[in-house]
């Protein structure tokens, strides 16, 4: 495609992929993708059992997530290509989610027409991620139900932006809170 004026769609994305089982088998970056082809480069040569073909997608983009069905097109030294299939539609619960284990920081929220600046940030650990959601670990009573939160989350040194929106917590025996929080998109 070289000489397209085509423009990239999910270049430079964080992306996590896992195997049928629902196994991660790469936390990377998309090199390579243009819209009128459905195919993504992934800046790593994935490591499958013998015979894997199909993966799971989450792509990260500012603002969002997005899930797809891929079937791996061709291994290279340091790359793998991934033909993208089956756009699963976002659905408000029971998405597939993903363990992240990453730390994370929330910037900001927003709550009864108020907006917050966290100077500096609150420090969160990002447990889990879906095409739907994000669920964070972090202090106690520090955010509310309804709360807009404004994380940044850094995945293979790409800080991804979302926005989302505290839906339910729970309590944990060392003294943090659970905040389970629906991705916020435009026109929500």
């Amino acid at each position: 495609m070289a000489g397209s004026l085509e423009k990239p769609l999910y270049t430079d994305c964080p992306v996590i992929i896992y195997d049928e089982a629902g196994t991660m088998v790469a936390n990377t970056t998309i090199t390579d993708h243009f819209q009128s082809d459905m195919i993504v480069t992934v800046a790593e040569s994935l490591k499958l059992d013998e015979g894997v073909r199909r993966v799971g997608l989450l792509i990260l983009f500012p603002g969002g997530a997005v899930e797809y069905s891929g079937t791996i097109r061709h291994f290279r030294i340091s790359s793998t290509e991934i033909a993208l299939f089956g756009k699963k539609e976002r659905c408000i619960r029971g998405s597939m989610r993903y363990r992240l284990g990453a730390p994370a920081k929330v910037k900001g929220s927003y709550k009864n027409k108020e907006t917050l600046v966290y100077n500096p940030p609150i420090h969160v650990m990002a447990d889990n991620i879906s095409a739907s959601g994000i669920g964070i670990k972090g202090p106690a009573e520090r955010f509310a139900i309804g709360q807009l939160l404004n994380v940044s989350l850094n995945l293979n040194g790409k800080d991804v932006i979302l926005n989302a929106s505290v839906i339910r917590t729970q309590a944990n025996e060392d003294g943090t809170v659970g905040y389970g929080c629906r991705l916020a998109f435009q026109g929500d």
